[in-house]
């Protein structure tokens, strides 16, 4: 809640919804607060969707804009958020006990390559 943020934040002119929605997606320790890499990430999102009408905040972090030292973090969580939702879709017999991760690629270790293409807001 750093006076400056704020300040920083609000320039961009974007709802506070908006503005929330960011910095909870940019908050990758989950701690509430941003720290020097999620605070630059939060700053980099708010100025591309203030400048690209129609943009929304993504679902999902790009990775593309994550710092290398925190995409083993962000990678690690979705893994297991994947295998929870897995977990529990077996339970609840909608996929067969054979139905593990493929050996291919998903689309956030395809992201880890930085390439412009790769950050897009919908």
């Amino acid at each position: 809640d750093d006076p400056v943020m704020r300040e920083l934040f609000t320039k961009s002119r974007l709802p506070l919804e908006t503005i929330q929605r960011v910095w909870k997606l940019c908050d990758i320790e989950k701690t509430r607060e941003l720290d020097r890499d999620e605070f630059v990430m939060a700053l980099h999102m708010c100025r591309i969707l203030a400048h690209h009408t129609g943009s929304t905040v993504p679902h999902v972090l790009p990775t593309s804009i994550v710092p290398r030292d925190k995409r083993k973090q962000i990678l690690s969580r979705r893994e297991q958020q994947q295998q929870h939702q897995q977990q529990h879709q077996q339970q609840a017999g909608r996929l067969p006990p054979s139905a593990h991760f493929s050996s291919t690629k998903s689309a956030e270790e395809r992201a880890l390559v930085y390439e412009p293409s790769n950050i897009q807001f919908h």
